[in-house]
């Protein structure tokens, strides 16, 4: 199913490339600097950093893929792990020594009521995370557990099929991009990566520049 928007808009099948190529731009960012130069191991928890800088990024390619292939709800259902994995990627930086070895014995658990405050606080970035994860919960688990969320989308015209409006659709695009760009400011601020942060910056204000501009087309 091709959802268009308004003459002179991007088609979301557009928007769904611009951000697979935002999120390459991003990931190419670190990996490129790492594969140049390395990087010196700063503390215990940093194999725990790159390994869900990794598995962002892999969440991000299955969303772009699934979407570019019209699998809409198998889309849809990445978003609560893309999330927590963004979540746990904060908490191995800023988190208690508890918090880590939980994670490592696979007992953590992310606490949306509490967690989103505890990362603003810790990043400057209030209330960003904290009100994101509260509002968001239900939705992200009625996704990624084949709840309400998922069967309301289930009818496409007279039959059973994905349908997930072009708004939702940008929603999850936007999600999405949005924890890659918060992952790569992260693992290149904590490996003082500055040209990689400002440039990383740099795209980000640029991706949402074009995204006002198609908007103000529609």
């Amino acid at each position: 199913m091709q959802l268009r928007m308004n003459e002179g808009a991007m088609s979301i099948g557009d928007k769904i490339d611009r951000a697979a190529r935002l999120g390459q731009r991003l990931e190419d960012l670190v990996f490129n600097q790492v594969k140049d130069s390395g990087f010196l191991i700063r503390t215990e928890r940093d194999d725990l950093l790159i390994l869900y800088w990794s598995l962002i990024f892999d969440y991000a390619k299955g969303i772009t893929c699934l979407l570019q292939n019209g699998f809409h709800s198998a889309a849809f259902a990445l978003l609560r792990p893309t999330i927590e994995a963004l979540v746990r990627s904060h908490v191995v930086l800023m988190g208690s020594d508890g918090d880590v070895l939980k994670i490592r014995q696979d007992k953590y658990k992310v606490k949306y009521e509490k967690v989103g405050a505890q990362l603003d606080k810790a990043f400057g970035t209030s209330p960003l995370l904290g009100n994101y994860l509260k509002k968001a919960q239900p939705l992200l688990h009625s996704l990624t557990h084949s709840g309400k969320a998922q069967l309301s989308n289930r009818f496409d015209s007279d039959g059973v099929g994905a349908s997930f409006s072009g708004r939702k659709i940008e929603g999850l695009i936007g999600n999405s991009a949005s924890a890659v760009f918060l992952v790569t400011i992260r693992v290149a601020g904590h490996f003082d990566f500055d040209e990689q942060v400002r440039e990383a910056n740099r795209i980000w204000l640029e991706y949402g520049s074009e995204a006002v501009a198609t908007s103000a087309t529609r």
